[in-house]
């Protein structure tokens, strides 16, 4: 992987996003999209699953060197919180958003299968008062199956927000980020499109094999709305049928936006990793920096680390 700097704009844009190894396929799309417009991307990695399967270090060690100028931050997993559904896709954001910079105005939080077409987010961002809206939720085209399948309903699940303490805070609600966007009581918007009128990212989160759903649907933070692996398994019985399981929407075939190899797998490389780990007490640390402004020596050791 070619080390390459972040570009310093005057936008003053982090963006953090959230991933677990099952997710590796697209992580590289997104931090070569998401580079071209942030001052500072942050990582954060539970070191298990959110359904308390153990990620591997060395994989992760090995993911962690590919992007030197990307800071990793691993947590603990903590077995108390193994049965709240949306706490650790919330907890994995609020770390991020914590260790954003200072001087750092809005944080995108995206999810790694969401990938942005840089190109036009740029312009969105040189042509568009986004600094009146204190949270705005962009647009996506949302894939099943393949990159080639693209259903014709849009959605909104990537958040731009107006970093403070009070907006990190609303980043747990139970609802994640939608709960987060309707917890602001002041300026926001909703489907934010490019100056074309498109949706500016494309969200792969269905984009697997057989196996690698299965593997989704087991760990991730919705795993007991459903019966998941009996979905998947009926799914994958047949070719396409041009609907989705999840939703229930109808899709066009496009050629895909971007090459994505599902089997792709980390390769060794020379550079270091940028990696903080977290310690248990050192997580409820910031909880409690972030909720009620006491500053304890953990916290700002922390950050005279990053």
């Amino acid at each position: 992987m070619e080390k390459k700097k972040f570009v310093n704009l005057e936008h003053s844009i982090g963006t953090v996003i959230n991933f677990c190894s099952y997710d590796f396929a697209f992580l590289s799309l997104c931090i070569e999209a998401v580079q071209e417009f942030s001052s500072q991307i942050i990582v954060p990695v539970c070191d298990h699953m959110f359904s308390g399967e153990k990620e591997d270090p060395l994989f992760l060690q090995k993911i962690y060197a590919l992007f030197p100028n990307v800071q990793f931050i691993e947590f603990p997993f903590d077995i108390s919180k193994k049965n709240d559904p949306h706490y650790w896709h919330n907890l994995s954001r609020l770390i991020g958003g914590f260790f954003l910079k200072k001087e750092i105005q809005y944080a995108l939080f995206l999810d790694c299968d969401e990938i942005v077409d840089s190109t036009s987010f740029r312009e969105w961002l040189e042509h568009f008062d986004y600094p009146k809206y204190t949270a705005i939720r962009l647009a996506n085209y949302w894939y099943f199956r393949s990159s080639s399948y693209r259903a014709t309903t849009w959605e909104d699940t990537p958040l731009l927000l107006k970093k403070n303490r009070e907006n990190l805070q609303a980043l747990m609600h139970p609802q994640e980020r939608s709960g987060t966007y309707f917890s602001i009581q002041t300026e926001k918007k909703r489907m934010c499109l490019s100056l074309n009128k498109k949706p500016m990212v494309h969200h792969f989160s269905w984009v697997r094999t057989k196996e690698q759903m299965l593997k989704k649907v087991s760990n991730w933070g919705h795993r007991k709305e459903r019966n998941w692996k009996h979905l998947v398994e009926q799914e994958f019985s047949s070719s396409f049928q041009g609907t989705d399981f999840v939703h229930g929407y109808l899709f066009e075939t496009v050629d895909p936006p971007f090459s994505i190899d599902l089997l792709t797998q980390p390769l060794e490389t020379v550079f270091s990793a940028k990696i903080l780990r977290l310690k248990a007490h050192q997580v409820h640390c910031i909880d409690l920096y972030l909720h009620f402004e006491l500053d304890f020596p953990q916290i700002l050791s922390l950050l005279k680390d990053v």
